[in-house]
C-alpha cells in the first residue's frame, strides 16, 4: 500500500507540474495541433542504441506502434503481439489471470541448448516488457539479422526486442482517458461423461480386463433417474467450481505535452480481472474470491537544461496483486477436477457437511474451507540520461551518459487450514480435522538489474555523403536474490556481469548506396578469465533502386530498396552448470570411524571445462522493401542462421573408460535454421471519407540439428542429428489388434504385456538397420511430428472506416505443427480417473471397423495404451480471429461544445473463434486453465 500511495502522490505531483508547465507554454509559445502524415524518407526506425532514417536501414527490422495493439484486450503485451510482427512466433503459456506468460521466438529456434529467448531492451536497457500496457508504449521493434543485432554482442543470437515508451512532445497539454469493461468466458471446457455413462463404460472396461462388473443394473438405473443424489451422485465438478463468465476491465489516464524546455508524458493504468472460480469468498470469510489486478505507472520527462545539454528521466512501475481460494494457482484444483469421477461422492451430504474420501479431496470444500493464498509483486524501472551536443568540437557530434535501475520483488502469503469431510453410506466416516487459519509469509522471487552506459554519436551530411557513427560502452549486472522455491539457486548469490563496447558506422552516398559496419566486443563472467570476451562483427549493404534515374518518376514503383547482411553474433545464456570452467569438489557422506557418527568427505564433481564458451552464430539475410501502385507495400526477407558451440554432453567423443565422475559439458552442438518472411500491405487515400487498409504477413522457418554428440542408436531413425529441434520421436500406430492378430505370434507386441483385441498396434522397426525384431519397445520410436514451433505463421490485419465508423480485424494462424493428447481428459480411467466423450468411439467387437479409440481398460498397467505415438497425435494448425473491434467517433461539432478533441466508443472482442482440426479441446489449451474469450465495451476521451 505504501508503494501505491507513493505512485498516486508522484502522479498527482506530475499532473500539477504538467498543468503549470502548460500555463507557461500558453504564455511563451504559440502551438497548434495538427495531423502529421509520416514521410517514409524522413521517418526514423529504432535500430538498437539509437534511431536511423528508415530508408537508410539495411537490417531486417519489423516494428509496430503501441496504439496498433490497443485493440487486443489482454493482460500481457506478449499476447497482444500475436500476428502483428513477421518473424515473431508467440506461444501463450496458460490463461489464468496473474499466472499466464508468453514464450517469444524470433525466426523460430536456433539452438537445442538452454535458451532461445530473445534479448528484451526497454528504453535502451535490459528490462521486463510483459507487464507494460499499450498506452505507455510508443513502438515495439524486433531485430532479426546480424546487421541489426551485432551491437548487442553475446546476447544477440536469438534476436532482440526493442520497446520504446512514450515521451513528451512540444504541444499543448493533451489528456487521454480510456475505459474498457468486458466479460470473459471459456472457449471450451473438458467434456466428461456423467455418472451413468461413467459406470456403464467402467463395467465394460472391467469386463475387458477379465474382472467382474462394479455396478449392477439397479445402480445404473439409479444413476440414470437421479433418484438418490447422495449415494448415487452425479456431479459436474467443473460446473460446481467454475462460473460461465467473469468480468475484466481496464482504465488508463495519460498526459502528454511540453514546451521547448520541458516535455512530459505521464500515465496511470489499472487492470482488474476476476478468475473463473465461483465467488467462494462471498460464502466464507475464511476463503477468497479469485482476483487479479495490476496498477501501472509511468512518468517520462525530458528537460532541456540549455541549448546543448538535456536530461531524460524515465520512471515506470507495475504492482500486481493476485489471490485465489485454496492455493495461489488453479493447477492442483484442475488436476483434481480432471480426475475425480462424477459419482465419487456428492458435494455435500444431507446435513450440509462436505462429502469426500480418504484419497480424494472435495474440490468445493477445498476452495471454501482451506483458506486462501495471495501474492504481491512490484516491478520498478528507472533510468536517467544526459545528452550533450558537442557541435563546438564538430557539428553532429553528441555525447550521452546513462544509468538504469530495475528491480522485481514477489511475495507470497498463505492463510491455510483444514476441514473435515465425510464418506457416504450408512456410517459417515470422517476424514481430516477442522482447524483455524494459520498464516505463512515468504518471498517468491527477487532480482535486481543495474546498468551504466556512455556513448558518442556522430551524424553529418557532406553534400552527397551521409555519415553516421556510434560508439557505446555498456556495463550491467543481474542479481537473483532469491530463486523460485524448488529451483537450484547455486551460484545465484554472485551477479551475472557483462561489460562491452559496441559501434556502428553507416555511410550513404547520394541517397542510393548504403554501407554499414557494426560490431561489439563484449565479455561475461560466465566464462573463465581469458575466455570471457568475444568480437561480433557484421556488415550490410543497401541499394535504393528507386532513386536511380531509370526509376525516378515511375508511376508504379514509388520506393524500392535492396539490402543484404552477414555477420557474427553470440548467446551467453548457454545453461549447464554455472561456472562450469571451475572444478568442483562437493561434500558427501564420509566414513564411520567410531560409533554411528560420520566424518564428511569431498569428492570430485563434474569434470570442469576451462574452455567453456558461448554459443556462436553466423547470420545471413537478403531482402527488399518497396512501395508501389499508390498505397501498396511489400517486404520480403530470406535468411539462414548457422549456430555452433552449443553446450552438449559428449556421449561419444569422451569414452567412458576415462572414468569421469560427471562428463564435462562441451561446446559441440551445431544447428542450421533458414526461412523467409513476407509482408504485403495496402493503405487507401487518407483524404477520402471511405478508407481501407490491410496487412498480410507470412513467416516460414525450418531448423536442422547438424551435430549433436548423442549416443549411438540401434535404430538409426531415433537419431536427432539431421532432424528439427523438438521433433517428436514416438511409435507409429497402425490400427487395433484383432482377435486374429492376438493369436498370431509373428505380430510384434510389447514384452511382458498381455495384448487383447482392441489394443493399439504399432509398427515394428526396432531392430538393426530399422528392420523388425519382433517386439515393440523404445527402439521402435521414429520421427512422427513437429511438436515444437510451427513451420508457418501467418496473419491478416484489415480495417475499414467511413466517416465516424471504423472496423478492425486481426486473424492469426499457424500450420506445420502437431500436439499430443495425454492425461485424464483423454486417457479413460487412468489413475482411477474419469472418462470423457472421446471414449464413446471406443473399440468393441461390434465397432471394430469404425472405432477411433482403443478398447476400454479399468487398470493403469496397460502401458500399450498411452505410449507416445501417432495415435494421440493431432494437427495443431489453426486460424483464429484474435481481435475484432467496431467503433464510432463522435462528430467534431458535438465534441467542441463539450470541450473534447475526440471521443470514440467501441465494442471489442478477443479470441472470438477458431478454425482448426481439433475436436477435443481448444488448440492452445489442451489442459489446465481454459482458454478465454473476451467481449468488451470501451470509451476513449481526448481532451
Amino acid at each position: 500500500m505504501k508503494l501505491k500511495k507513493s505512485i498516486y502522490y508522484i502522479f498527482a505531483t506530475l499532473v500539477f507540474a504538467a498543468v503549470t508547465n502548460q500555463l507557461y507554454a500558453q504564455q511563451k509559445d504559440t502551438l497548434a495541433t495538427k495531423t502529421e502524415v509520416v514521410n517514409f524518407k524522413t521517418a526514423v526506425r529504432p535500430i538498437g542504441y539509437g534511431n536511423q532514417q528508415k530508408s537508410h536501414t539495411t537490417g531486417a527490422i519489423s516494428s509496430i506502434s503501441g496504439d496498433e495493439i490497443r485493440d487486443a484486450f489482454n493482460n500481457r503485451i506478449g499476447n497482444a503481439l500475436m500476428g502483428r510482427l513477421p518473424g515473431l512466433t508467440i506461444r501463450q503459456n496458460g490463461f489464468e489471470p496473474g499466472a499466464s506468460s508468453t514464450t517469444l521466438n524470433i525466426r523460430g529456434v536456433n539452438t537445442y541448448g538452454f535458451s532461445n529467448a530473445p534479448l528484451v531492451i526497454v528504453d535502451g536497457f535490459m528490462a521486463d516488457y510483459d507487464q507494460l500496457v499499450p498506452e505507455e508504449i510508443e513502438d515495439i521493434s524486433i531485430l532479426k539479422d546480424a546487421s541489426a543485432t551485432a551491437v548487442y554482442g553475446l546476447r544477440a543470437a536469438n534476436g532482440v526486442i526493442l520497446v520504446t515508451t512514450k515521451k513528451g512532445k512540444i504541444q499543448p497539454l493533451a489528456i487521454n482517458f480510456n475505459a474498457q469493461y468486458g466479460v470473459q468466458n471459456p472457449v471450451s471446457l473438458p467434456r466428461f461423461l456423467d455418472s451413468y455413462s461413467y459406470a456403464f463404460l467402467l463395467n465394460e472396461g472391467r469386463r475387458n480386463d477379465g474382472l467382474g462388473e462394479l455396478y449392477t443394473s439397479d445402480d445404473l438405473q439409479a444413476f440414470s433417474n437421479k433418484s438418490d443424489p447422495i449415494n448415487y451422485a452425479n456431479v459436474d465438478w467443473y460446473d460446481e467450481v467454475f462460473r460461465n463468465t467473469a468480468p475484466q476491465s481496464n482504465y488508463n489516464l495519460n498526459f502528454r505535452g511540453g514546451t521547448s524546455v520541458v516535455r512530459y508524458f505521464a500515465s496511470l493504468n489499472a487492470l482488474l480481472q476476476d478468475g473463473l472460480y465461483k465467488k467462494f469468498g462471498d460464502e466464507n470469510e475464511e476463503s477468497s474470491n479469485s482476483k487479479y489486478s495490476r496498477l501501472n505507472f509511468r512518468s517520462n520527462i525530458d528537460i532541456s537544461l540549455n541549448k546543448n545539454l538535456s536530461a531524460i528521466l524515465n520512471l515506470g512501475a507495475a504492482v500486481e496483486d493476485k489471490r485465489n481460494p485454496g492455493e495461489l494457482t488453479t493447477n492442483n484444483t484442475i488436476s483434481l477436477l480432471d480426475r475425480i469421477a462424477p459419482n465419487s461422492f456428492p458435494v455435500r451430504l444431507a446435513n450440509g457437511s462436505f462429502a469426500g474420501t480418504n484419497p480424494l479431496n472435495n474440490p468445493v470444500g477445498d476452495l471454501l474451507s482451506t483458506g486462501f493464498s495471495t501474492s504481491n509483486s512490484t516491478t520498478l524501472q528507472a533510468s536517467f540520461r544526459l545528452n550533450q551536443l558537442l557541435d563546438m568540437i564538430t557539428p553532429g557530434l553528441k555525447a550521452s551518459a546513462a544509468v538504469s535501475f530495475n528491480s522485481f520483488y514477489s511475495g507470497l502469503s498463505n492463510k491455510r487450514k483444514t476441514y473435515t469431510r465425510f464418506s457416504t453410506g450408512a456410517v459417515a466416516t470422517p476424514f481430516g480435522q477442522n482447524t483455524s487459519l494459520v498464516g505463512t509469509e515468504g518471498v517468491q522471487s527477487q532480482w535486481n538489474n543495474n546498468a551504466l552506459q556512455a556513448s558518442l554519436t556522430y551524424n553529418r551530411v557532406f553534400g552527397k555523403h551521409d555519415v553516421s557513427a556510434m560508439a557505446i560502452f555498456n556495463s550491467d549486472y543481474y542479481l537473483i536474490n532469491k530463486a523460485y522455491p524448488g529451483t537450484n539457486a547455486a551460484g545465484n548469490d554472485i551477479p551475472y556481469k557483462t561489460n562491452g563496447v559496441s559501434s556502428r558506422v553507416t555511410y550513404v552516398y547520394n541517397e542510393k548506396y548504403i554501407a554499414e559496419f557494426s560490431a561489439a566486443y563484449q565479455g561475461s563472467n560466465a566464462f573463465a578469465k581469458g575466455k570471457r570476451y568475444g568480437f561480433t562483427p557484421a556488415g550490410s549493404l543497401g541499394w535504393i533502386v528507386s532513386n536511380e534515374d531509370f526509376l525516378k518518376g515511375s508511376k508504379v514503383i514509388e520506393f524500392l530498396k535492396l539490402r543484404g547482411s552477414y555477420g557474427f553474433v553470440g548467446n551467453e545464456n548457454i545453461g549447464g552448470l554455472r561456472f562450469g570452467y571451475a572444478q568442483r569438489y562437493p561434500f558427501v557422506d564420509g566414513y564411520i570411524f567410531t560409533g554411528t557418527s560420520k566424518l564428511s568427505g569431498i569428492t570430485e564433481g563434474q569434470r570442469a571445462n576451462p574452455d567453456l564458451t558461448w554459443e556462436k552464430e553466423k547470420k545471413a539475410n537478403v531482402g527488399f522493401e518497396m512501395n508501389f501502385a499508390k498505397g501498396f507495400g511489400l517486404i520480403v526477407d530470406l535468411f539462414q542462421n548457422n549456430r555452433f558451440d552449443i553446450l552438449d554432453r559428449p556421449n561419444t567423443t569422451i569414452p567412458l573408460i576415462l572414468g569421469y565422475n560427471g562428463v564435462p559439458e562441451t561446446n559441440l552442438g551445431k544447428v542450421k535454421n533458414k526461412g523467409l518472411e513476407a509482408t504485403v500491405s495496402y493503405q487507401s487515400n487518407q483524404s477520402k471519407n471511405l478508407q481501407f487498409h490491410f496487412n498480410a504477413q507470412a513467416s516460414y522457418n525450418k531448423n536442422e540439428i547438424v551435430f549433436s554428440d548423442e549416443l549411438t542408436q540401434i535404430n538409426s531413425a531415433r537419431t536427432t542429428t539431421g532432424m528439427p529441434i523438438g521433433y517428436g520421436f514416438g511409435l507409429e500406430a497402425i490400427g487395433f489388434f484383432s482377435a486374429a492378430d492376438v493369436s498370431d505370434n509373428t505380430i510384434a507386441r510389447p514384452v511382458g504385456l498381455v495384448i487383447k483385441p482392441g489394443d493399439i498396434k504399432y509398427r515394428d522397426i526396432g531392430g538393426p538397420l530399422g528392420l523388425p525384431d519382433g517386439i515393440i519397445d523404445d527402439n521402435d520410436s521414429a520421427p512422427i511430428g513437429n511438436y515444437n514451433l510451427p513451420d508457418w505463421t501467418f496473419s491478416f490485419q484489415s480495417g475499414v472506416s467511413y466517416k465516424g465508423v471504423d472496423l478492425n480485424l486481426v486473424f492469426q494462424g499457424v500450420t506445420g505443427i502437431n500436439l499430443n493428447l495425454s492425461g485424464n481428459r483423454y486417457y479413460a480411467f487412468q489413475n482411477n480417473g474419469k472418462v470423457s466423450e472421446i471414449a464413446l468411439k471406443r473399440w468393441t467387437p461390434e465397432t471394430a471397423s469404425t472405432a477411433t479409440y482403443p478398447r476400454l481398460s479399468s487398470t493403469d498397467n496397460n502401458n500399450n495404451f498411452n505410449r507416445f505415438s501417432t495415435f494421440w497425435k493431432r494437427d495443431a494448425s489453426y486460424v483464429k480471429l484474435r481481435s475484432a473491434e467496431i467503433g464510432y467517433t463522435l462528430p467534431v461539432k458535438t465534441l467542441k461544445r463539450l470541450g473534447l478533441q475526440k471521443t470514440r466508443v467501441f465494442i471489442n472482442g478477443t479470441n472470438l473463434f477458431s478454425l482448426d482440426h481439433l475436436d477435443e479441446a481448444d488448440v492452445e489449451a489442451l489442459g489446465g486453465y481454459p482458454a478465454l474469450r473476451t467481449v468488451s465495451l470501451g470509451l476513449n476521451l481526448h481532451f
